[in-house]
């Protein structure tokens, strides 16, 4: 199987492209590639498939578990399908979440438009008898901690903080992942609201852990901070990997970079190959 290498902002993933093809035990795979010491390392395998003119994408974790959206997972297949002159400037890519748009700006840039956002308890899903989730007590090892919730496709449990470098990551992210009051885990972003147009986010995503980057979770912070009154509508999210532009029009858009870091082939074994 050929696959492609590619990293936005340092949130890496496999990128398999295919005509018409799906993958057969994708978790599985992905499982076995993604393992940094054994595999190929990475975040997240993706599958980039073309039917006819239009474009679908298919996103595991690091876990095996299979995610609905991934904002730089549509970055780096934008980034991926112009290089290779598969793609237009605009393209259309079909997630589980639905079609979202892709434009190559004149910068080298990558624009996505992400949708709508749900607020919505039981679309997230998170469990609470309130309308919406903001500034929600919730205890968690001991500390009380103020979560706001919203869904881009997948979930986001948002935290406001004065110090991110205060931030115990590693005990609190994955605590927060699993959480009973999140039947199908969540993403977790921790925010510093450095100006109202800069924020400074850390990330622990669902099935994959820490990331240097994470796109939906960068959208999640700015949507939240500007419900919350603490951010403009477009704001820059510094990342442990680099920046992004989230911007909140009636859609939410996303703008940010992608590189190729190389190509390779990896040996399947019979139990694990595709079917069309």
């Amino acid at each position: 199987m050929e696959f492609v290498k590619m990293h936005g902002l340092g949130n890496d993933f496999i990128l398999v492209y295919g005509d018409e093809e799906l993958p057969l035990r994708g978790g599985e795979l992905a499982r076995l590639l993604c393992e940094r010491r054994h595999g190929v390392g990475a975040d997240g395998l993706v599958f980039l498939n073309v039917n006819q003119d239009f474009f679908a994408m298919r996103i595991f974790n690091a876990d095996g578990s299979e995610a609905n959206m991934c904002g730089n997972a549509l970055l780096c297949a934008a980034r991926y399908l112009m290089e290779t002159g598969k793609g237009r400037a605009n393209i259309t890519i079909y997630t589980l979440a639905g079609p979202r748009e892709v434009s190559i700006l004149s910068d080298g840039q990558i624009r996505v438009g992400m949708g709508r956002p749900q607020w919505d308890p039981e679309q997230i899903p998170v469990v609470s008898d309130k309308p919406i989730v903001l500034k929600e007590p919730v205890m968690l090892g001991g500390c009380m901690l103020e979560i706001s919730c919203v869904s881009l496709g997948n979930p986001h449990c948002v935290v406001h903080v004065p110090d991110l470098g205060l931030v115990d990551l590693a005990r609190l992210g994955p605590r927060l992942e699993r959480h009973p009051i999140f039947p199908q885990k969540t993403n977790v972003e921790f925010v510093q609201v450095i100006e109202r147009d800069r924020l400074a986010v850390a990330v622990w995503e669902r099935g994959a852990g820490a990331t240097l980057a994470c796109g939906t979770g960068a959208c999640a912070a700015a949507l939240v901070s500007v419900r919350l009154g603490l951010a403009k509508r477009q704001v820059t999210v510094l990342l442990p990997g680099g920046e992004l532009l989230v911007e909140w029009l009636d859609d939410v858009y996303l703008t940010g970079r992608a590189s190729l870091v190389y190509r390779g082939w990896v040996e399947l074994g019979r139990d694990l190959g595709f079917h069309t």
